[in-house]
């Protein structure tokens, strides 16, 4: 049986600091990609990396409404008020299943090396 998520089941969202200074500070980007499609459904760039998720989502959720389900690693933050409200499902990603969260990490490092 394929395993593979079908679209908008789940999404995958990563954040990186970007590789520039804001007014003295170092922006994050963050951007969220559909597992099965593997399409992006939306990004972001604020101040901190809370922030920028929490846009990214919110933008991609008014887009597209809110997925099944969402992963993210661990050392992502995740507005979980948010993702309660909408019913979406967070599964967290170990080191071990790096594959999962590769088309959002990939995304991250062409604007975010």
């Amino acid at each position: 049986m394929n395993k593979t998520p079908r679209h908008h089941e789940c999404w995958v969202v990563d954040a990186a600091p970007l590789d520039a200074l804001s007014n003295g500070h170092r922006p994050w980007i963050a951007i969220i990609i559909d597992a099965g499609s593997r399409t992006p459904r939306g990004h972001s760039t604020r101040s901190s990396q809370d922030t920028a998720v929490r846009s990214a989502l919110s933008l991609a959720f008014d887009l597209w409404g809110a997925p099944a389900r969402l992963r993210a690693d661990a050392g992502c933050n995740l507005p979980e008020d948010l993702l309660t409200d909408f019913g979406v499902t967070v599964e967290r990603l170990s080191t071990q299943r790096t594959e999962t969260a590769t088309p959002a990490e990939r995304a991250l490092r062409k604007v975010a090396p």
